[in-house]
């Protein structure tokens, strides 16, 4: 079967799985699903996530009642959210039930945008469509990278590093030279601290004294 075929089985899974389990629901709005990967079932996702933001409780009851009727004007709503809450999908095909989503929303996107571009005359309309919709479609597959720029990093550490002086407290461990711990931290798991410097210029005293501190401290 291809993604247009699997899609349905996908979608059903992740709902059940996110009406019935806390874990999914915040795992799916991790991983950046949106009502927009339901094709089929768009207003049961949006339900669960409003419901889930709000702190308010979902079982499928309360999903069904935070749809609106006109969503799915050929079906009762009650009957349709319960038929998909009554399922007990493995959560072990989360993944590709996932990836399904994603690349059949994708497609989806390209599809709509090869219709809309072909009505345009203009070039310039055209390539706006293209840029537009190839930032939707990479939305689509990858979801939230997390990422921050370089600047944006560097100032949430520094204001971190200046909540943890102002506390006077130490994130690492303490290497018992003052100056040091002040502009380092102290020694965290995971660092590699490098000491360089000219021969006999106190490199290994300095290690061996920062070493004693740590050993007599206790850690």
């Amino acid at each position: 079967m291809n993604d247009h075929e699997r899609q349905p089985l996908a979608e059903r899974s992740i709902l059940a799985l996110c009406i019935n389990n806390e874990d999914a629901r915040k795992k799916a709005l991790s991983e950046g699903l949106t009502s927009d990967h339901f094709h089929h079932n768009g207003p049961i996702f949006q339900a669960v996530e409003d419901l889930f933001r709000e702190g308010s409780r979902i079982d499928p009851a309360t999903v069904a009642g935070h749809i609106s009727p006109g969503d799915f004007p050929d079906l009762d709503t009650h009957e349709q959210v319960e038929t998909i809450a009554v399922q007990t999908p493995d959560p072990s095909g989360w993944n590709s039930w996932v990836k399904i989503l994603r690349r059949a929303y994708a497609s989806r996107l390209a599809s709509d945008a090869s219709l809309l571009i072909s009505g345009m005359d203009s070039p310039e309309d055209q390539r706006s469509v293209l840029d537009s919709v190839s930032e939707a479609m990479r939305d689509a597959l990858c979801g939230p990278s997390g990422a921050v720029d370089a600047k944006t990093a560097c100032s949430a550490f520094v204001a971190k590093m200046r909540d943890i002086q102002a506390s006077g407290k130490s994130p690492g461990i303490p290497t018992g030279i003052a100056d040091l711990d002040e502009k380092t931290g102290g020694m965290r798991p995971g660092e590699l601290w490098v000491t360089m410097g000219p021969t006999s210029t106190g490199k290994t005293v300095l290690m061996t004294q920062i070493g004693l501190n740590i050993c007599t401290s206790g850690h």
